[in-house]
């Protein structure tokens, strides 16, 4: 398993991290505090985060992450962090993870929220929607 993870806490944020997200992520069930935030990781969020149920923050934003947020999620009573902004993510959040909110202190900054260049276009960004491309992230990375 992934040694430098062991700790109830792990702040991997603007670590120049990239590539996918590992299954072995959903294997750290004591995990506190999650925080890969400014990296360029890609791929979609795992459904095995899930499985961290000592789970308090979940820290993904700007990253170059794509697709759905999990239902999984929901499934996480001690989530009270949720910062999904600046991904490739669609719009579309899972019913259970809103009625999740209404019920304790939550905060989602943005959630599921695409990035600003492909929010201001006139159209659906669910269909479709594509992997950013070199340029994209580039200028993303610039702007920051």
């Amino acid at each position: 398993m992934l040694p430098i993870l062991k700790q109830l806490k792990r702040d991997l944020g603007n670590s120049s991290l990239f590539g996918h997200l590992v299954l072995d992520l959903g294997k750290l069930e004591h995990l506190h505090y999650l925080e890969l935030y400014k990296n360029q990781i890609e791929g979609n969020i795992l459904e095995e985060f899930g499985n961290l149920k000592s789970l308090i923050s979940l820290d993904l934003y700007n990253n170059n992450l794509m697709g759905h947020v999990p239902q999984s999620l929901g499934k996480l009573k001690s989530l009270v962090f949720l910062h999904l902004n600046n991904n490739w993510l669609t719009r579309q959040f899972p019913e259970n993870l809103l009625q999740f909110q209404h019920s304790k202190p939550w905060h989602v900054r943005n959630h599921a929220c695409a990035k600003e260049e492909a929010s201001t276009k006139k159209h659906d960004i669910r269909s479709k929607q594509k992997k950013p491309s070199h340029s994209q992230v580039k200028r993303r990375v610039h702007a920051s």
